[in-house]
């Protein structure tokens, strides 16, 4: 199952901050998935937050970059774009 674009952000972000390594992200993701292929709904922090990759205070880090960042397009059209409007 693709994982949702937030989730692929957050994994971005954890991985750019250095809260988990490349590998422990893409095991993350994987669970996510397989959540998702069972028919429950966990989000990337819920999954490395079960197995043991992040504590409480680097998801609520994490989670607060959604709530309030954005992204600006650096290309031709210079929108920027709220990741709170993001898929979650």
């Amino acid at each position: 199952m693709p994982l949702q674009d937030c989730d692929i952000l957050l994994g971005k972000l954890a991985i750019g901050r250095q809260y988990v390594s490349r590998q422990d992200a893409v095991r993350i993701a994987e669970e996510v998935s397989a959540s998702v292929a069972q028919g429950r709904s966990e989000s990337f922090p819920a999954a490395a937050m079960r197995l043991g990759y992040l504590k409480s205070p680097r998801v609520d880090e994490l989670l607060a970059v959604i709530k309030h960042g954005a992204l600006v397009c650096r290309g031709t059209c210079g929108e920027t774009y709220r990741l709170s409007d993001m898929r979650s």
